[in-house]
C-alpha cells in the first residue's frame, strides 16, 4: 500500500459523495487519497484490511467517515465507498 498509485476507478464515487459533503470533509478525504497517491497512507491514517475481500481495505479520515479501496496492482487502484463506516462493512 505504500507504492505509488494512481486512482484508477472512483471519480465518480467521490463527486456524488462531495456533492452532499462538507467542506472539512473533502478536505480530509482528498488528503487520504493524496496519501494513497503518494505512498504515505499508512503512516498518516489508520487502515484496517478485510479478509474476506483481498485486496481491499478501509481507511478511517474523520470520526464517522471512512473510504473504502481496492489494490489493483503496483500503479492503481480504486475508490469504492466514501461514508459512514456501518455502511461501508456490507
Amino acid at each position: 500500500m505504500d507504492d505509488h498509485c494512481r486512482l484508477q476507478h472512483g471519480a465518480d464515487v467521490l463527486a456524488a459523495w462531495s456533492e452532499h459533503a462538507r467542506q472539512t470533509h473533502k478536505n480530509a478525504v482528498h488528503a487520504a487519497l493524496f496519501s494513497m497517491l503518494d505512498g504515505t497512507l499508512t503512516r498518516t491514517h489508520q487502515v484496517s484490511t478485510d479478509p474476506w475481500r483481498p485486496g481491499e481495505f478501509a481507511v478511517a479520515v474523520k470520526p464517522g467517515l471512512v473510504l473504502r479501496l481496492r489494490v489493483n496492482g503496483a500503479d492503481s487502484f480504486d475508490l469504492l465507498y466514501v461514508g459512514p463506516p456501518e455502511i461501508a462493512r456490507a
